[in-house]
């Protein structure tokens, strides 16, 4: 009787394991990696190598039916199980699957009709010399090689690759790498390997799985990370019925019950054990994994989940730093609960030490955090630097820290204790903050003067500086003196001290502009972007963008502020994502500048974006001033002037709730000009009497920008009650401070309220002289709102301008400008008049007679002394109310119903 092993190895493999299963219902072709593989005939092997779940098996069958279908190579496939780590049982079923898939002729079913007790090698060889004399092309597929793995058998594939036919291909899918030499075949040219990075569904293919691009489908790909197989569970929405459960993650018991069966199981016992501590770290290196499981395992550790492909991500080029795929770590530190709580906490306590050392204090804190280790929790967030550990964007890790320490232990470190301070103004809770402040100069002392040591001096600077952030946050007046602490402080700042002179240029950049010290806060803002680089804070670096933002708003380069604001807008994007404080801050500047190019759809988005979250989180005056006015004009244009009020009363609560007293004073300005603007001075004079805007005017205190602006409110007022000579009077004078300053912006609009005065003191001439003047001005740089929301008041002017532009003295695109703002004066009368169904009105019918005539809108325009654009929206208006969408059939509809003669 035979032996046992070869009665085994005489028995017919399972047809199964000799063509690929039947493909699962949810299907994605993936043409990427199927034209990868087409290389691999004229190549000796393919690999492909990753975790469970990654839809090696469904590609590789993808690729089997198109070979056979097109006919590109013959393909044997082998789906290997833990019999076939028998030798005699893998070669005899290698052979069984060349002979199905065609690979062999007639020599080849004599190797398959050899004597059973033939070693394997020669079975081997007679195959290889079979598939040679084959001559066409041909393809060995090898499926699940985890079950085999680390067997003699990696010794025959080694064998067999090494030897094979050059128009024949090997092709290996597994979990884990084979040990067949593939490296040196790779770097010879002649292995392709696609481990799980490639295979990992990219966007498009996840959206072509839920049916077409969503957000759903994209908020589903980032949770999974590309995982396959994890995407495919939340399309089916297991477990959960339908096809909502599309817009999330499967759920933890799902993938619990997945990776423990599929992925653990197959892993030896030593990596298994060290995985749920490693699901404690966000990132790790071999050193860390010394540290926490003992001394020389961390390399070994690495290897073998780089050779299985272990949920492993790369985090650099050099290979030092990894991390697991979020829904693999989510499920080790599930794992890790079992560990229990003082194990747990003994291995945050070691990561934390670690990380401190290496001078990682970000990643230490948040171990220090977990591990609650609260006196070095207090002590390393004082070497980290305090509030410059907030300032260089860690201000979450910052705050959870000041949560779990108490007043003692935050008061016996001064850094921390600034970083408290600056904490609590960020979120506007200015008393507590200033309280604050005044206990440590009360405790610590004020300024030691530059005989003092070094280090005090250096401390004096931080605590000046977060002094000068506490008022920029409280609002207050800009202060003379700060800005010559903060001038004088570089002498006592040493070489090297980045954050401090980073921020110190910040600081004055934001002073200076509030000044009026326009060029000097653009200037000096420079110089703190290159401090922030130097330090690697884009944190730090985005603010100067805004304030230099402003600073060239301010000088009425609106198209220079924009591209700032959009550099801002970028970083804050790029570095901290759509749903942090500084993307909304970019986004409340770029609602005001969008607005002010009466781009008003890009204005609404913007402000959507804003307001919400800095009325929750981060901001200050400007910033809610400048989103505030703008979501009000907006509102009046599409909603109507009470829901444009609403808006205000909702920034003078915020101003309240905040003790912001400028963004007060400025909202109740606005009312006044909204009233205005609507066609309402009764109301605006009603309002004006309760502002005291004569006593505003005369404060010292009161910011330049604030007194501006009451200014300009108390000349409208006295248009408004037909005192024309003094608001001229008060226009004249007040524009030319502002040009002396280079406040353009405030200019353009003193010289638009000007030119009114003196039109309705009959002085014409002049009027048209300084309108045409700031149009000039304004065309190049984009301001349209300016001139477009004085409204009715500015068309005769406009008009003039027109007509006195015409000879000589014409300028094309000063007429061409102003055109395009009596459209858009025109677009928002009608755009506010009600929509009547029926009948039609009498510009409408007259647009229909011309209609008619078979004009072009052009032709139209010139006949009606209409812009181009105004034409359009008319026909837009008529369209809609005979429900039609030409012009023929707007006629012929409107001759039906009798509507035009």
């Amino acid at each position: 009787m035979a032996p046992a092993a070869d009665n085994v190895s005489s028995t017919e493999p399972a047809a199964t394991k000799l063509s690929p299963s039947p493909a699962p219902c949810l299907l994605v072709a993936r043409p990427r990696l199927l034209a990868q593989l087409d290389a691999i005939p004229g190549q000796r092997l393919g690999l492909l190598v990753a975790p469970a779940g990654f839809g090696k098996s469904i590609v590789l069958a993808q690729w089997y039916q198109r070979l056979t279908d097109t006919n590109r190579a013959r393909a044997a496939w082998l789906t290997l199980d833990h019999h076939d780590a028998e030798p005699t049982v893998f070669v005899r079923n290698l052979l069984a699957a060349c002979a199905r898939g065609g690979l062999v002729g007639k020599s080849g079913v004599d190797v398959l009709d050899a004597p059973t007790g033939a070693p394997p090698h020669l079975q081997l060889t007679a195959l290889i010399n079979a598939l040679d004399g084959a001559g066409a092309p041909a393809v060995l597929i090898l499926d699940d090689w985890q079950a085999v793995a680390g067997t003699a058998i990696d010794g025959l594939a080694g064998w067999l690759v090494s030897r094979l036919p050059r128009q024949t291909g090997l092709v290996i899918a597994g979990r884990e790498r084979p040990r067949i030499g593939a490296a040196g075949l790779q770097a010879r040219g002649e292995a392709l390997v696609i481990d799980a990075t490639p295979l990992r569904f990219s966007v498009q293919e996840t959206e072509t799985l839920l049916g077409g691009a969503t957000a759903a489908a994209r908020e589903l790909h980032a949770r999974c990370e590309g995982w396959p197989i994890a995407i495919g569970m939340g399309a089916r929405g297991v477990g959960d019925g339908g096809a909502a459960c599309c817009t999330r993650a499967p759920s933890r018991e799902q993938l619990s019950a997945l990776l423990a069966e599929e992925v653990l199981a197959t892993v030896p016992e030593t990596l298994r054990a060290t995985l749920p501590a490693m699901g404690l770290i966000e990132r790790f290196n071999s050193h860390l994994l010394d540290a926490l499981v003992g001394d020389g395992l961390g390399l070994d550790i690495i290897e073998a989940l780089r050779s299985r492909e272990l949920f492993l991500v790369r985090l650099d080029d050099e290979g030092r730093w990894y991390r697991f795929d979020h829904l693999f770590r989510e499920f080790l530190r599930e794992r890790a609960a079992a560990l229990g709580k003082n194990q747990v906490k003994a291995l945050h306590h070691r990561a934390a030490h670690w990380f401190q050392a290496q001078g990682l204090l970000a990643e230490a804190l948040e171990h220090a955090l977990l591990a609650g280790d609260r006196h070095e929790l207090a002590a390393w967030a004082e070497d980290a630097g305090g509030w410059r550990f907030g300032l260089a964007g860690h201000m979450e890790v910052l705050q959870r820290v000041l949560d779990a320490l108490d007043p003692e232990q935050v008061e016996r470190h001064p850094r921390l204790w600034l970083g408290e301070i600056y904490v609590l103004a960020k979120h506007g809770d200015i008393p507590t903050a200033s309280a604050r402040y005044a206990r440590l100069q009360a405790q610590l002392g004020v300024y030691h003067g530059d005989d003092a040591p070094l280090a005090r001096r250096v401390l004096d600077g931080e605590i000046a500086i977060i002094g000068c952030l506490l008022g920029r946050y409280a609002d207050l007046p800009a202060d003379e003196s700060a800005v010559r602490t903060l001038e004088t402080m570089a002498q006592n700042a040493p070489p090297g001290e980045h954050v401090l002179h980073a921020t110190r240029c910040n600081l004055l950049s934001a002073l200076y502009l509030e000044l009026g010290r326009l060029e000097e806060a653009v200037r000096i803002g420079e110089r703190a972007i290159s401090a922030y680089r130097a330090m690697g804070s884009a944190y730090g670096e985005n603010f100067i963008y805004y304030h230099q933002g402003r600073a060239c708003l301010a000088q009425g380069r609106l198209r220079d502020a924009e591209v700032l604001y959009l550099e801002g807008e970028r970083t804050a994007l790029k570095c901290f994502g759509p749903g942090s404080d500084l993307s909304a801050i970019a986004a409340a500047y770029l609602a005001e500048t969008a607005y002010q190019r009466n781009d008003l759809d890009a204005a609404a988005r913007y402000a959507d974006i804003a307001l919400p979250h800095i009325e929750r989180f981060d901001s200050w005056a400007d910033v809610f001033v400048a989103a505030y006015l703008t979501r009000a004009n907006l509102l009046r244009l599409s909603e109507g002037l009470p829901e444009a009020l609403a808006c205000i009363d909702r920034a003078i609560s915020t101003a309240l709730f905040r003790n912001l007293p400028r963004l007060r004073m400025m909202a109740e300005l606005h009312r006044l000009q909204l009233y205005l603007h609507s066609g309402q001075p009764q109301l605006a004079i009603t309002s004006a009497q309760s502002l005291a805007l004569d006593s505003v005017a005369a404060d010292p205190k009161t910011q330049p920008r604030l007194r501006h602006a009451v200014e300009l409110c108390r000349a409208r007022m006295e248009l408004a009650i037909e005192d024309a000579s003094s608001a001229a009077t008060r226009l004249q004078t007040l524009r030319a401070k502002l040009l002396g300053e280079g406040r353009i912006r405030c200019a353009m609009e003193a010289e638009i309220v000007l030119a009114s005065a003196l039109a309705t003191l009959g002085e014409q001439k002049e009027a048209v002289a300084v309108l045409d003047h700031t149009l000039v001005r304004a065309m190049f740089q984009g301001w349209r709102r300016v001139f477009i929301d004085e409204g009715e008041a500015l068309l005769p002017l406009l008009r003039r301008c027109l007509q006195d532009g015409h000879g000589d003295r014409r300028n094309a695109l000063r007429d061409r400008f102003v055109l395009e703002l009596l459209g858009a004066m025109d677009h928002d009368r009608e755009a506010r008049l009600p929509v009547e169904p029926s009948p039609l009105t009498a510009r409408e019918r007259e647009l229909l007679l011309l209609l008619g005539q078979g004009l072009s809108n052009k032709e139209i325009a010139s006949d009606t002394g209409l812009t181009t654009n105004t034409v359009k929206f008319h026909l837009k208006n008529l369209y809609a109310k005979l429900g039609v969408g030409s012009r023929r059939t707007a006629v012929r509809e409107a001759l039906r119903r009798g509507l035009v003669p």
